[in-house]
């Protein structure tokens, strides 16, 4: 990829939370209980585990997500400097939230919007005036599933950030978030050198120009 600047920022708007992450060997049913791993605390949230995988592809974030103050804002602020991210938006008196997050092992996520991501089998590309388009996967061996959706949408924001086809940027986000299912948690986006270390066959793509 050749490094310059890109002219293309990305507004990223909502919220950071702490995540505990436990991870369980399949969903518990109501008012079972279900022996979980500690896997740790990270901070998540949509919005944040987008931006970071933005960041670590080089685009450049407009930082929308508030900061609260208490023990989670401080970890939050904590974790968007070390993404070079500016806090833009904080609140006086309230806290961050946190959530508890359930990772069955070998699960994974999937959504719908104008793309359609099948998981393990790729994604589709559905325009309302054309015929659906196939977007090939990208197999790995999956760890843990949690940020999967979130690391899809960063990696497909990267690709139409620089300029890219809409396919191109549905490939980028497959291969983005092929990286993060194969490791532990959200918080280890990959960079253009892991992209090209888990994939090293793939079909080239456009220069990125990085912030």
């Amino acid at each position: 990829m050749h490094e310059g600047k890109n002219t293309r920022q990305v507004l990223v708007i909502g919220g950071a939370c702490g995540d505990m992450l436990l991870g369980v060997p399949r969903m518990p049913l109501s008012g079972e209980d279900v022996e979980a791993k500690d896997n740790g605390l990270q901070i998540g949230g949509c919005a944040f585990n987008v931006a970071r995988v933005l960041t670590r592809l080089g685009a450049s974030v407009l930082n929308g997500m508030p900061v609260g103050n208490g023990n989670w804002g401080n970890a939050v602020e904590t974790a968007m400097q070390a993404l070079h991210l500016p806090v833009l938006m904080r609140h006086p008196d309230m806290d961050n939230g946190w959530c508890l997050a359930l990772a069955q092992q070998y699960a994974a996520r999937s959504g719908l919007t104008l793309i359609c991501r099948l998981d393990k089998e790729g994604a589709w590309i559905c325009p309302p005036d054309s015929a659906p388009e196939a977007v090939a996967p990208y197999p790995v061996t999956v760890v843990d599933s949690i940020g999967a959706g979130d690391a899809h949408c960063g990696g497909l924001l990267a690709g139409l950030s620089a300029g890219w086809s809409l396919t191109e940027s549905v490939d980028l986000a497959n291969r983005v978030a092929a990286c993060m299912v194969a490791v532990q948690g959200s918080s280890q986006p990959p960079d253009w050198n892991t992209l090209h270390e888990y994939f090293p066959d793939a079909p080239p793509l456009p220069a990125f120009l990085t912030r």
